[in-house]
């Protein structure tokens, strides 16, 4: 699901992307947690999608989520 989200994304299906990222995302906190290093680089990945639409606010607070949580896993 995630390489087909980067393909949509490459594709300039922002839109899609998004989506798809957003339901790979739910899978990987569901299946491995909300702090496992892949669930970490999915959320990276969405804040990515979010700041190509233009959607910085968004973007910009996963990225801030997205890095206290790597802070706290990764040290």
């Amino acid at each position: 699901m995630n390489n087909l989200a980067f393909v949509l994304d490459r594709q300039g299906k922002y839109g899609e992307a998004e989506q798809m990222h957003r339901q790979t995302l739910e899978l990987r906190v569901k299946v491995l947690g909300q702090e496992h290093p892949d669930t970490l680089t999915n959320m990276n990945n969405l804040a990515f999608v979010l700041e190509s639409q233009g959607k910085y606010l968004e973007a910009e607070q996963m990225h801030r989520q997205t890095l206290e949580l790597m802070e706290k896993v990764l040290g």
